[in-house]
């Protein structure tokens, strides 16, 4: 069964976690501030590989960092409920691996756990480069699906 259609929805909606470990970035919270607020994709795509076919996307909207709960930290709110913690050290913010998301749409139900994130800040533009592996159930029958975002957002609000 081929699920490519499922995961980009999945992604987008997750780069997530509900049982993040405790972070303690390094960040100063002068370097934290610049990456509070609302982020738009700019330019940014998404390949996602489901039973070694892949198939690419454009990624549009909008997500929000927060200040974190530990000093030096950041949270990452996206669309779906899903949110995950991010360490900051200067103008680049990373995001501890293992983090995971569970969404469900109808009989379809994809856990994403986070293999990689990173985001860099310059100016008012963010790059990000990040990676997950999704279990994709759908009555029953499931698939292990990976997808990798790269793009650039611009920063719209503080």
């Amino acid at each position: 069964m081929h699920y490519s259609h499922h995961i980009g929805a999945s992604l987008l909606a997750f780069i997530a976690c509900t049982s993040c470990s405790s972070s303690s970035g390094s960040g100063s919270s002068a370097s934290v501030s610049a990456f509070l607020g609302t982020w738009q994709y700019t330019s940014a795509t998404e390949t996602d590989t489901c039973a070694g076919q892949s198939s690419s996307q454009t990624i549009m909207g909008m997500f929000q960092f927060q200040e974190g709960t530990s000093p030096g930290t950041i949270e990452y709110i996206g669309t779906g409920g899903c949110t995950f913690t991010l360490d900051v050290n200067g103008n680049t913010a990373t995001a501890v691996a293992g983090s995971m998301c569970t969404q469900t749409s109808g009989a379809t139900t994809s856990v994403s756990t986070l293999t990689a994130y990173t985001a860099t800040l310059n100016g008012s533009t963010l790059t990000i480069n990040d990676s997950s592996s999704v279990m994709i159930n759908q009555n029953g029958a499931t698939e292990d699906c990976t997808g990798v975002r790269t793009g650039t957002l611009t920063q719209i609000s503080k």
